[in-house]
């Protein structure tokens, strides 16, 4: 006797007594059928030893829970970095030139070459656990990012139903999906490295009017920086998990450009020396 199943896009075969024992060698079990198959058999569920093969789930494994790495600095707490995401001048996630960003390519050639695990469910997506979203929907662009996967952090729970908020562990770009959208990272390297995005803000600003910063200032920031050039900056400051960075130097329009630009346009204030909280 046996039962006939879906299982993620596999027709599977469950074998629930020893009844195909003597006719095909087979004893009781999970077997997918091999493909094509005459549709008389499919219809009928009449399977011969040459219709089965022997079939693996995946084994489900929990959630890891991946914190950001920690930033190298200098004598001199220069940080050289490129732009992952950039959601207002006080939230700049930054990608240091450092050992283990170099490993960004090998994660992503990782992920792409092997296949997540199931659905997540429900079950699991506690707050600070680590998943693999399918990059899709302009989540990021191509020109960033290829890969077809990503790995995220769950910010924050919901209510079933609802969408949960998710981070980019290695860009920084928040998104807000479906539980059913998040899938069990594979095994290895996607488990073992830590979060590539660093949280920075820019140091020496805060918005004009007070409270948040504005559109304006954010696709002013947008517009004069670039993900595809390397900055240089002196880590100044700390707020809480966020560095403040000033004075970059290097190709491309600098901090400094950035920050004068905002306070030209009326959208930021320079904030004084003895207001700022010290990086010791």
């Amino acid at each position: 006797r046996v039962k006939k199943m879906e299982k993620e896009k596999d027709l599977l075969v469950c074998v629930e007594d020893d009844s195909l024992k003597k006719e095909c060698g087979k004893i009781r079990g999970i077997y997918s059928i091999k493909k094509p198959l005459a549709e008389d058999k499919l219809k009928d569920r009449q399977f011969e030893e040459n219709d089965l093969e022997s079939w693996e789930p995946t084994p489900v494994l929990a959630a890891p829970v991946l914190l950001q790495q920690e930033v190298e600095l200098d004598s001199e707490q220069e940080l050289v970095w490129m732009l992952g995401h950039l959601a207002s001048p006080g939230e700049v996630w930054v990608q240091p030139m450092q050992r283990q960003t170099a490993r960004l390519q090998e994660l992503e050639d990782w992920l792409s070459s092997s296949q997540p695990g199931p659905l997540a469910g429900t079950g699991g997506l506690l707050e600070g656990s680590c998943w693999a979203l399918e990059n899709c929907n302009s989540l990021l662009q191509p020109s960033l990012c290829s890969c077809p996967w990503l790995r995220v952090r769950v910010e924050s729970c919901c209510s079933p139903g609802e969408l949960l908020a998710v981070r980019s562990l290695d860009y920084g770009v928040l998104a807000r999906v479906p539980a059913a959208s998040l899938r069990h990272l594979p095994p290895g390297l996607a488990r073992e490295l830590p979060g590539l995005a660093v949280r920075c803000h820019l140091a020496g600003l805060a918005p004009h009017s007070g409270g948040e910063w504005s559109e304006g200032a954010t696709a002013t920031a947008r517009a004069l920086l670039h993900s595809d050039r390397v900055y240089s900056a002196r880590v100044v400051e700390r707020q809480g998990a966020s560095l403040g960075i000033l004075e970059e130097q290097g190709e491309g329009e600098s901090l400094g450009t950035v920050r004068q630009r905002l306070v030209e346009l009326g959208l930021a204030k320079k904030v004084q020396e003895q207001e700022q909280e010290s990086l010791v």
